[in-house]
């Protein structure tokens, strides 16, 4: 007889998507997966057994809040994870039982979008600590007609509020207009 196994694993997976048309799925860098492939294993103590082309390996979309779909794909021996087709965002269960084996396993799968693109001022040129604190107000300088300088960095506000920078993104055109200046 084999031994039961004693826990089950997901490899390979990214717990975060957004849809193709959002801009975080078209950044060049940074940018957020908008479909995930990942494998399935049963545990054997420090051995894993593959078990993703298993017929016995039941992918369990009961707590999804049909906010991702999961299909198999036998070219690769994957699983893939994709978003829902009509934008909805939010969070679900992605749950992997077997049933040969009581061991399951879990990840939370977060479907996010875009909400909007923000912009801050940082002191140029940079010294330490220039870039945690953003600027407001940009002073002239010793009354000689000069102001300090800024840079402008951009970001992507994602839904669940986390933020991804796209200063240097190259499809980013940023209009700026001149600032009022105070003395």
């Amino acid at each position: 007889n084999l031994p039961a196994p004693d826990a089950a694993y997901i490899v390979g997976l990214d717990t975060t998507l957004t849809f193709p048309d959002d801009p975080a799925a078209q950044i060049s860098v940074g940018s957020l997966p908008m479909q995930s492939s990942f494998q399935v294993q049963l545990g054997f103590g420090s051995r894993r057994q593959g078990m993703t082309n298993d017929l016995r390996t039941i992918i369990d979309l009961s707590e999804s809040n049909d906010l991702f779909t999961v299909e198999h794909d036998g070219s690769t021996s994957s699983f893939v994870l994709r978003p829902n087709t009509e934008n909805r965002i939010g969070s679900g269960v992605l749950r992997v039982r077997f049933t040969h084996a009581s061991v399951t396993v879990s990840h939370i799968i977060n479907v996010v979008k875009t909400d909007d693109i923000l912009q801050a001022s940082f002191h140029y040129p940079i010294f330490p600590g220039s870039d945690s604190t953003p600027v407001n107000v940009l002073y002239q300088i010793a009354n000689i007609g000069r102001y300090e300088q800024a840079l402008v960095k951009s970001y992507l506000l994602i839904s669940d509020q986390s933020t991804i920078e796209v200063t240097m993104e190259p499809s980013l055109v940023t209009v700026a207009k001149r600032a009022d200046r105070s003395n």
